[in-house]
């Protein structure tokens, strides 16, 4: 038969001749109290072998005697587990026990009630399973059996310092000063209620709920608990269960509200995060081994709904997975968020150093849709951002939207090196309604048709102004089932109107708009110059060809275009157009040696009258003697630009754009 540790059946025989003793010696005793101290070892080895634990009592044992006697333990202390890096798992420097007299006698201790103060506990994990706050597990795992506890009819607790960290780390994590916590027993309904104040860094936090089954310990009955806390700003409800030892829970429901922002919090985790408003997130979570599911998820944040799930799984790299979702999201909010950096004046890219590092532990697997998607005055469908992130390797697989009727697409590869950032990019953008377009950004409709455009590139740099100065790539650009207004000169402003008014001719008609036969561009990017292929438009009435490079780096253009009107019997004064100078505010002026040649070869024909005028207008227009027939221009021109582009590698989408035609 079980007859209890040494400590109790100590205090039962004690009690016992007590109760013999005359009224007057009884009395004596009660109010002075036993001193148990040359107990302690005794007692903690008691202690020791319920826990498991190396226990150890440094201060006096005191036994207070009456009907509901008292134990006093000064400097009790609880070992850690071997593979810890605190020595003390628990250390408590004061703990007082009530108990009931009569069951003593049996050897039994009812608690009525433990109160401590200065405690302090040191909270630790290996990251994977291993925890050293479960200290009954062994015991109840081992056997699959109960573990029936003392039912204690209240703790409380006070001034205790509460430290959490992974072992592989050289400072505790978190740190709580719970200043006071407490634990009530319904001895009826077998419920626990609690609650706990005190402060997590600087801020003051607070939890209640209730708990039940509190004393029946078993690794098959979950234990049904719920839960309203407060902490910087945030409240959090949660509603579920979980199994002993405390590891896992079995589910959970909850609700985290915030009436202003994630700020506070963001900030004491080392997190930057912005001003959004206020927040509502309700979910629930479900572990699946070691991973945690937080699934079912709607939110508000700001403005901004949001639902799906996200999965945390813990281990010696940190692995976040979600697929979440919206139906609106407005960009604007967010532009806090990023980097404050102005271009040198003149210039497009930013010279201000990339400070770019990524986590070395932890890997991202995150995808985000939002139905429409608004950036400023402008807005977008059907956005979709697919990122993952590993060995400190950021890959954007998609960075898509839909704009104008059609679909762009991105895809990025960063990957920061020693205070530079190497990255790849492949872009496309298909089906684009370049009326739309020019619609959307509120220009003028200087042609119609569906743009089709393919990006992609390599550079490494610690500022944008570098990686574009050193970027190594090709474009191919094509406008199909396009035409030309019949007034483009009309739609025309500013400097270069009458540069498109000696060309007028060329486009318009009397008849209907020009229609394009095709336009397309073909470039060749080598550490930052941009060398042009091919291109050309053709339409029903005119040729428009180009050639040239941009120099990213210097952010310079040097290109020259040549408009020909198809009409041979047409004397038209269209000269070559030169654009020299900053991209972005390049000099756009007609080629003087072109305007030279045209108004020569006009003058000659006027001279020599209609059969000069037919001579002089076809020498000014297409084609030189054994050039390609007009009707191939377009097909032979892509051909050369596909060559060129293939050069340096396969490029299977322009092989499937090609193949789509």
């Amino acid at each position: 038969m079980n007859r209890g540790p040494l400590w109790v059946r100590v205090a039962a025989g004690i009690t016992a001749v007590l109760l013999l003793l005359s009224g007057g010696a009884a009395y004596y005793l009660s109010v002075n109290p036993v001193d148990l101290s040359a107990f302690r070892n005794q007692i903690a080895a008691e202690l020791q072998s319920a826990t498991g634990r190396e226990i150890k009592i440094t201060g006096n044992i005191i036994l207070g005697v009456s009907l509901r006697p008292t134990l006093v333990v000064e400097g009790l202390e609880i070992a850690n587990l071997d593979w810890g890096r605190a020595e003390k798992f628990v250390s408590v420097g004061r703990t007082k026990i009530r108990v009931h007299l009569f069951p003593l006698f049996k050897g039994r201790a009812d608690i009525i009630s433990i109160t401590a103060s200065q405690a302090e506990v040191h909270l630790e994990t290996d990251g994977d399973r291993r925890r050293n706050w479960n200290i009954l597990a062994q015991a109840v795992t081992d056997t699959g059996e109960e573990a029936p506890l003392p039912e204690i009819e209240e703790i409380k607790i006070s001034n205790m310092i509460l430290g959490y960290r992974d072992i592989g780390d050289a400072e505790v994590h978190y740190r709580v000063n719970l200043e006071k916590a407490a634990l009530e027993y319904d001895t009826v309904n077998g419920v626990g209620h609690y609650t706990l104040s005190g402060k997590l860094g600087d801020q003051v936090i607070s939890a209640q709920g209730r708990i039940a089954p509190l004393y029946t310990i078993s690794p098959e009955q979950p234990r049904q608990f719920d839960m309203k806390a407060q902490v910087f700003g945030l409240t959090l409800s949660a509603d579920g269960s979980a199994k002993f030892p405390f590891k896992e829970f079995t589910y959970t429901d909850f609700t985290l509200a915030a009436s202003k922002s994630l700020g506070l919090a963001a900030e004491y985790f080392g997190l930057g995060f912005p001003n959004l408003g206020a927040i509502r997130i309700s979910g629930n979570l479900t572990p699946v081994g070691n991973h945690l599911h937080f699934g079912n998820l709607t939110a508000r944040i700001g403005e901004t709904d949001a639902g799906g799930y996200v999965i945390f799984s813990p281990g010696p790299s940190l692995k976040i997975t979600s697929d979440l979702h919206s139906k609106n999201l407005d960009f604007d909010t967010y532009w806090d968020m990023l980097p404050t950096s102005t271009p040198p004046e003149g210039k497009l890219f930013y010279a201000d150093p990339l400070n770019m590092d990524l986590p070395q532990d932890v890997e991202l697997d995150l995808r985000y849709a939002v139905q429409s998607l608004k950036m400023g005055d402008d807005s977008y469908s059907n956005f979709l951002l697919h990122a993952q992130m590993a060995d400190k390797v950021l890959h954007i697989t998609h960075l898509d939207m839909d704009m104008a009727g059609g679909r762009i697409a991105n895809s990025l590869t960063l990957t920061p090196q020693a205070g530079n950032l190497s990255l790849a990019v492949h872009s496309s953008a298909s089906a684009i309604n370049l009326s739309k377009l020019l619609k959307q950004f509120d220009m003028p409709k200087y042609a119609k048709g569906n743009v089709h455009l393919l990006l992609e590139g390599e550079s490494t740099g610690g500022s944008m102004a570098e990686l574009a100065a050193r970027f190594n790539g090709r474009s191919y650009f094509e406008l199909r089932e396009g035409s030309i207004p019949k007034r483009l000169s009309s739609l025309i402003r500013g400097g270069i109107m009458n540069i498109f008014r000696s060309v007028q001719g060329m486009f318009d008609g009397d008849a209907k708009d020009a229609r394009i036969e095709c336009g397309f561009g073909a470039f060749v990017i080598r550490e930052g110059i941009a060398e042009n292929k091919a291109l050309l438009m053709v339409t029903d009435k005119a040729v428009l060809s180009g050639k040239g490079k941009i120099d990213l780096g210097a952010e310079r253009v040097n290109m020259k275009f040549s408009p020909r009107p198809k009409d041979n019997t047409l004397i038209s004064l269209a000269s070559d157009v030169d654009i020299n100078g900053p991209l972005l505010s390049p000099d756009i002026g007609l080629n003087k040696a072109s305007v030279a040649k045209s108004v020569g070869k006009t003058a000659l024909g006027v001279a020599l009258g209609p059969l000069g005028m037919i001579f002089g207008a076809a020498g000014s227009v297409i084609s030189k003697p054994g050039g390609p027939p007009k009707d191939n221009r377009c097909v032979t021109t892509r051909t050369e630009a596909f060559r060129s582009l293939q050069a340096s590698g396969p490029w299977p989408e322009l092989v499937q754009l090609r193949a789509a035609q």
